[in-house]
């Protein structure tokens, strides 16, 4: 049996661009210990070194992801919360620290970056103003027009991966919804 170090993975939604970091091998937090056979399957298991059926690996499942805004979100399976070998909360803190851990040493904006020059407004034309307007809410392109980031991002979708343009994005997606954000950038000038 080896031994793996959590990592991320990072993974992009195809259609809207979000970003998840998934927390790999996070099995060993658990307290897992598992062997296989060269076939792949399993040969024996361990919880915290009490033996487990093997059959019962499958039943611990679950996804552990960090959102581009640094939001830890764990999705575990019932067994977790269910086992006496296994302390959920313990468990849920300790995948929590390890992922966000994980997520500040590689990929969270640094703090240079957040020091850069506020966001000018970009010029926004008569035509997108109104396109906006007949798209959203009068309340949501309001909203929209206060924020020059938010401007900016949906103006150009390629600025969502700019440090400085994060909370723009953020608030767009807030104000929006990700298929606001969507109906927008399909009306960009040049799209």
């Amino acid at each position: 049996m080896t031994t793996q170090t959590p990592t991320l993975n990072t993974w992009a939604h195809p259609s809207t661009g979000e970003v998840r970091y998934y927390l790999n091998n996070w099995e060993t937090l658990a307290g897992f210990e598992v062997h296989r056979y060269n076939t792949g399957n399993v040969s024996s298991f361990y919880i915290n070194g009490e033996k487990v059926a093997n059959g019962r690996y499958g039943n611990y499942g679950g996804k552990i992801w960090v959102s581009e805004a640094g939001e830890v979100h764990i999705n575990l399976s019932q067994a977790f919360y269910t086992s006496e070998l296994i302390d959920a909360e313990k468990l849920e803190k300790d995948l929590r620290e390890a992922a966000l851990k994980l997520w500040k040493e590689n990929y969270a904006p640094k703090q240079e970056d957040a020091e850069e020059a506020p966001v000018e407004a970009p010029e926004v034309t008569a035509e997108w103003e109104q396109e906006l307007r007949n798209t959203i809410s009068a309340a949501k392109a309001e909203a929209i027009l206060a924020s020059p980031e938010a401007i900016a991002v949906l103006l150009d979708d390629e600025k969502r991966f700019e440090p400085q343009y994060k909370e723009g994005y953020a608030k767009a997606k807030k104000i929006l919804g990700t298929r606001g954000v969507l109906a927008v950038w399909q009306f960009q000038p040049g799209k």
